[in-house]
């Protein structure tokens, strides 16, 4: 009984296994690539657009400082007196922003240190 048991799930197991490979694959069809897109962005095969295949180049600052303080027009005196001299005739672009901190979180207690047995 046992032999007609093996033989069943042997046979039942090929017969799936075959079945499998001889399921038909599912074709992907592509557009046509068109050579000049027709006046439409390039797309990638997902749908998104392309994204240009060199980024610009971003230029180093020429002064850049960042500070904590309580008092904000104070701190902005300070740092643009330590604006270094630039070239007249340039463009520059200038941002400032003060944003509120959250409150610091209370300081951890310290333990008291272990006296010493007298």
């Amino acid at each position: 009984m046992t032999k007609m048991r093996n033989i069943l799930l042997a046979a039942s197991l090929l017969g799936a296994g075959t079945l499998a490979f001889a399921a038909p694959q599912q074709q992907q069809s592509e557009p046509e690539p068109v050579a000049h897109h027709e006046g439409k962005p390039q797309h990638h095969r997902q749908g998104h657009p392309m994204r240009p295949h060199c980024p610009m180049m971003m230029m180093a600052p020429a002064y850049q400082a960042s500070m904590q303080t309580s008092d904000p027009n104070e701190a902005l005196k300070k740092m643009t007196n330590d604006v270094p001299t630039l070239e007249k005739g340039k463009r520059y672009q200038v941002s400032v922003t003060v944003k509120e901190l959250p409150p610091m979180p209370p300081a951890p207690n310290k333990p008291e240190p272990k006296k010493a047995a007298e």
